[in-house]
């Protein structure tokens, strides 16, 4: 059975939210349709007793500040006015995705191994308000419509860490993890900086050391410095911090998954 024929047999009709493309440059464009093509959709969608326009969604990534959204809302605004009353009036949510950074905003690796970079991140204060103001003055005065985003990494970032022992120290400077990157399934650790502590031998001072896994691959890497006193076979390290883009990419290769351990914590007294 093809797409078409479930829909012509759902009841009641589908309700149906159409992807826009705002990006329609680089590999973004395989996303949605274009703006020119929205309003044809509209009146061929519209012509199917099966199936009900309801909405629009697009996306913006990266939104460590508001621009982007703020962009999006603008040029969606400027779209929605050219628009047909019909579709104004069928049109009920928009969802504009792309999630937000957590407060420390994005830190990037170096050549040196003790020198890292920092992108700040604005405010999730800062970020409702901006884009509070936006959506007033450009969308909600065309329609009533519910407005929806996602907190993205903003809310699961810092909901898991990894642990790691340490189970070989070929160098005072290199040592090998008892798990590998296949635990976040990518190479994230080659661009992307977070601190590795040494729970065993904790320091507030960072010390240079390659941190890498167990796997059969020079791009299983965990990091480049490690805070602790020292560091030696048995240590526990954790790398904190780990909920965004880790755990739902992680992959059987090589080693199989990891163990993931769920703590739930009370409410009251």
């Amino acid at each position: 059975m093809n797409d078409t024929s479930i829909a012509e047999n759902s009841k009641p009709p589908l309700k149906v939210g159409v992807r826009l493309n705002n990006n329609p440059r680089g590999l973004w464009r395989k996303f949605g349709v274009l703006p020119a093509d929205l309003l044809p959709m509209y009146h061929d969608m519209s012509g199917h007793p099966y199936m009900q326009f309801r909405g629009l969604q697009l996306h913006s990534s990266w939104n460590l500040s508001p621009d982007r959204q703020m962009e999006c809302i603008h040029t969606l605004g400027a779209l929605l006015k050219k628009m047909p009353p019909s579709f104004l009036e069928s049109c009920e949510f928009i969802d504009i995705g792309g999630g937000y950074w957590p407060h420390q905003g994005e830190w990037l690796i170096s050549k040196n191994s003790l020198e890292h970079y920092r992108v700040p991140a604005a405010p999730l204060e800062e970020l409702a308000g901006k884009l509070g103001e936006m959506i007033r003055k450009e969308l909600l005065p065309l329609a009533d419509l519910r407005i929806c985003f996602k907190p993205g990494r903003w809310i699961c970032n810092d909901a898991m860490h990894i642990l790691l022992r340490v189970i070989d120290k070929k160098a005072h400077d290199l040592v090998i993890t008892d798990g590998g990157t296949n635990t976040i399934g990518w190479e994230r650790f080659e661009t992307d900086y977070f601190p590795i502590l040494n729970l065993t031998r904790g320091s507030m001072e960072e010390r240079a050391c390659h941190v890498l896994g167990s796997l059969c691959t020079p791009h299983d890497v965990w990091g480049y410095a490690c805070f602790g006193e020292d560091i030696k076979e048995g240590d526990i390290l954790m790398i904190p911090t780990q909920g965004a883009y880790t755990y739902s990419l992680r992959q059987h290769f090589i080693k199989p998954l990891p163990r993931v351990v769920v703590h739930q914590t009370g409410i009251g007294g």
